[in-house]
């Protein structure tokens, strides 16, 4: 098991095995409450993975601790890591190390989830490709209390919301509001939306020339809070907010402009 300053982050079984149990909890819950007409219940599971997705992955994770385009206060990034972690299977540290060394070799051999070099089915299931070299671009994270402590306690954290939820809500509450939740933000917006199909220039557009082949498409920006704005991001990924034009609107960057404006 490799340890970087201490801290383990060879976690890649257990990541993978959390990700077949939500996929299998959410394709049985889903059909389920559809099946019951437990529309009300379902459709708030989506508006809460929605919201866990934008403020803990996409504000949090992605656009503050992978990128820094933005400043939030220090119980704001507590909370933004609290809902990564609800609903992302991974530690949030060795999410951003993976993301960084992406943008660094974007879909290059080197880059560690690229569909052109390890493949669309690897992409879209999060089996990345091993490589050497994350730690080089992360010794700031472990400056950052919430990045560390939800990294050390990340699957005590899971056992406690997945307990929590199984016993105070039951097992369908705990299908859509967990399972449902983390197989949404990792792997339907995460890795399919962001990670594979915005990194095929056919599938979207491009306002700028990156060296990657990442494009912007509408549906998949909606689908994921912004993220899919993909070329945009990849041109200027210091910016908090994908949008380029007027009408490509990122509801994860205004969710930041709006924290700016009140915390």
């Amino acid at each position: 098991m490799r340890k970087f300053l201490g801290i383990s982050f060879d976690y890649e079984k257990k990541m993978h095995t959390q990700w077949i149990f939500n996929a299998i909890v959410t394709a049985i819950a889903v059909p389920y409450a559809m099946y019951i007409g437990a529309w009300s219940m379902l459709g708030w599971a989506f508006v809460w993975a929605y919201l866990v997705m934008c403020i803990g992955a996409n504000a949090g994770f992605h656009r503050w601790a992978s990128h820094h385009s933005w400043k939030p206060s220090e119980w704001v990034k507590w909370l933004m890591m609290a809902m990564f972690c609800h609903g992302s299977p991974g530690s949030p540290l060795v999410t951003v190390l993976f993301h960084r060394y992406h943008h660094k070799h974007s879909d290059t051999e080197n880059d560690p989830h690229s569909p052109h070099v390890i493949g669309w089915f690897r992409g879209a299931t999060g089996r990345f490709a091993k490589s050497g070299g994350y730690t080089s671009s992360g010794r700031d994270l472990f400056k950052e209390p919430s990045i560390v402590f939800f990294h050390r306690h990340y699957w005590k954290y899971q056992a406690v919301i997945y307990l929590g939820a199984l016993l105070i809500g039951g097992p369908l509450f705990f299908g859509l509001f967990v399972c449902f939740c983390g197989f949404w933000n990792a792997t339907i917006a995460g890795h399919i939306l962001d990670g594979v199909l915005s990194h095929y220039k056919f599938l979207g557009y491009r306002w700028f020339e990156t060296k990657d082949q990442s494009n912007n498409n509408p549906i998949f920006a909606w689908l994921s809070g912004g993220e899919a704005w993909h070329n945009n991001h990849h041109a200027k990924p210091g910016k908090y907010y994908f949008g380029h034009k007027w009408w490509e609107f990122d509801p994860a960057g205004f969710l930041i402009w709006a924290i700016l404006k009140r915390v």
